[in-house]
């Protein structure tokens, strides 16, 4: 089973690994964040739509629809 972060989409295959380790996109400047959405791919930006294979590629392009930032969030 694969853990992703909800900030950055890494993967780990240990949640303990993924707590573990910092994440530069946490806005509260902490550590990697389980994502707990769908796991299933494609995964889907909740602003615009867009498309992508995996997690990590979603999380780190720009959303021109997200009131809340600049990049696009997972359904």
């Amino acid at each position: 089973m694969a853990f992703y972060c909800k900030y950055c989409g890494e993967e780990y295959s240990d949640l303990s690994r993924l707590l573990n380790y910092s994440c530069s996109r946490n806005p509260n400047g902490n550590y990697h964040q389980p994502y707990e959405g769908c796991h299933a791919n494609p995964f889907y930006c909740k602003y615009c739509g867009e498309e992508y294979s995996d997690l990590s590629r979603l999380l780190n392009y720009s959303c021109s629809r997200n009131p809340n930032g600049n990049y696009h969030e997972p359904l």
